[in-house]
């Protein structure tokens, strides 16, 4: 008899996919007025990560402090339905066909450091033709 595996599982996919990303304030007049987040000027993605320390520990990684004076926290919740869309979309040719959500998984670290990138604008709120939500966002402070 044969030992079955158990299959690589990135997430439950009956609930949402809820991931953070850290705001400066300055920029969530604008953002909310678009209803998108724009992707930061020199970058070609919006990092993701699944727990919202990580989000704010990510920010020392990147060159800014953040505090509670100066940035917001983005929880971003990516229905089944809209992981389902945005993991099977792909950019073009310029970006080698990346899908336009993805894990970011390194073969060469063993532990899984909860990072995803998004690589288009943001929608802040999505549902499709048939009013299904695909994305949705909430504005939290830094504690």
């Amino acid at each position: 008899m044969c030992d079955e595996q158990q299959p690589f599982v990135l997430f439950d996919c009956s609930r949402p996919l809820v991931l953070f990303t850290l705001v400066a304030k300055d920029e969530v007049e604008e953002c909310v007025r678009r209803n998108v987040l724009p992707i930061a000027k020199d970058w070609w993605y919006i990092g993701f990560r699944q727990r919202v320390q990580d989000a704010v520990d990510r920010a020392d990684q990147v060159g800014f402090v953040a505090s509670k004076e100066t940035h917001v926290i983005l929880e971003v919740s990516f229905s089944p339905l809209g992981f389902a869309y945005y993991g099977t979309t792909c950019e073009g040719s310029s970006q080698s066909f990346t899908p336009v959500l993805h894990k970011v998984v390194r073969k060469w670290v063993s532990d899984d450091k909860g990072i995803w990138h998004f690589h288009r604008e943001l929608p802040l709120s999505l549902g499709d033709s048939s009013g299904n939500p695909l994305v949705s966002t909430r504005w939290m402070e830094i504690i």
